[in-house]
């Protein structure tokens, strides 16, 4: 795969770490009420809207690109919850992962 054809692909992966990371520094701020942490969490959220500018210029499709976006976030943020923040799932929300991950390869499938 060439270099162009890659970047986006991994800048999309960065926009999805940058957003858990904003969400990480904003639920530690909650828990431990210093500010740096809002900082760190605002920092982050305010590069996210160039990330992603970058991967609309360099991507075919804003429905496919945005769709991975915020499917990337709701894997990330739950395996996040669940494995570092030890945040419980129901069943029925592993479910709604499994089909939001479903959806993500469906929007990839080439008509």
């Amino acid at each position: 795969m060439k270099t162009a054809v890659l970047l986006p692909w991994i800048v999309l992966v960065l926009l999805v770490g940058m957003e858990i990371g904003a969400e990480l520094c904003l639920e530690q701020y909650v828990k431990a009420s210093d500010y740096k942490w809002v900082l760190g969490g605002v920092l982050l959220y305010l590069l996210v809207p160039f990330a992603f500018l970058y991967v609309l210029m360099n991507h075919d499709s804003l429905v496919v690109a945005n769709t991975l976006w915020q499917v990337g976030n709701i894997i990330g943020l739950s395996v996040v919850g669940y494995f570092v923040l030890h945040e419980k799932l129901s069943a029925t929300q592993w479910v709604g992962v499994g089909l939001a991950t479903l959806a993500a390869v469906c929007m990839l499938v080439e008509p």
